[in-house]
C-alpha cells in the first residue's frame, strides 16, 4: 500500500513536470491557428534551463532588507502553520 503522502509529492511532481508541456502545446497550436510557425513544444523548458542558469544580480548599495526579507516570508507561514498545530 502506498502512503498517502507519497501520493500528493508524486502528484505535486506530475504537475511540476507537465505544466510547462502543456503551456507550450498551447502556445504551438496558438501560433498554428492564426497561421504561423509556433515555437517548439519544449520552448518553456528551454526557458527554464535558461533562468535557472542565471545568476542572481544584487547592487553593493542595496540594503540587508533585500536579504532577510525571502527568509521571512518563508519562514513566518511555517512557523504560523506549526504553531497551529501545537494549540489544537
Amino acid at each position: 500500500m502506498i502512503p498517502d503522502w507519497s501520493v500528493h509529492v508524486i502528484a505535486v511532481f506530475e504537475v511540476l513536470i507537465f505544466a510547462p508541456l502543456l503551456k507550450g502545446a498551447i502556445n504551438h497550436w496558438k501560433a498554428r491557428i492564426q497561421s504561423r510557425s509556433g515555437s517548439p513544444y519544449l520552448q518553456p523548458y528551454y526557458d527554464l534551463a535558461k533562468l535557472f542558469r542565471k545568476d542572481m544580480v544584487i547592487s553593493r548599495e542595496t540594503s540587508w532588507l533585500v536579504h532577510v526579507v525571502p527568509l521571512v516570508y518563508y519562514v513566518v507561514p511555517l512557523e504560523h502553520r506549526s504553531g497551529s498545530r501545537a494549540e489544537s
